[in-house]
């Protein structure tokens, strides 16, 4: 049923996304111009959301070493209390990642 859930929801998204019950897609949030991707969590009880802010590959010496150790502080003060975590991808994105019960989502969060 979970699998059928999130490609309802892809469904509303863009009728085109749900073709071949895809477990992830990708997407462009276009009011926004940033790259996006949906994925159902393994249990199927999530949707996880991956946003990537900006590439960060020039950032090196110090303000790299500052930019992981801000990342690891907000995420080590929000961690208890937040569904969100940020980090830096092996293409030296900053990524936002969030997730929500696929119960809760809802396709106006993704338009």
């Amino acid at each position: 049923m979970s699998m059928e859930a999130f490609n309802a929801l892809l469904r509303e998204i863009d009728p085109d996304m749900a073709r071949g019950m895809p477990h992830s897609v990708e997407l462009l949030l276009e009011e926004h111009e940033l790259a996006a991707r949906l994925s159902l969590s393994p249990d199927e009880t999530e949707v996880l959301t991956d946003i990537f802010i900006l590439d960060v590959a020039r950032y090196i010496g110090g303000p790299r070493r500052g930019l992981q150790q801000a990342i690891l502080t907000l995420n080590g003060l929000s961690a208890p209390y937040a569904d969100c975590s940020i980090g830096i991808d092996h293409r030296h994105y900053l990524v936002l990642t969030g997730y929500t019960k696929l119960a809760n989502a809802t396709s106006e969060s993704y338009c």
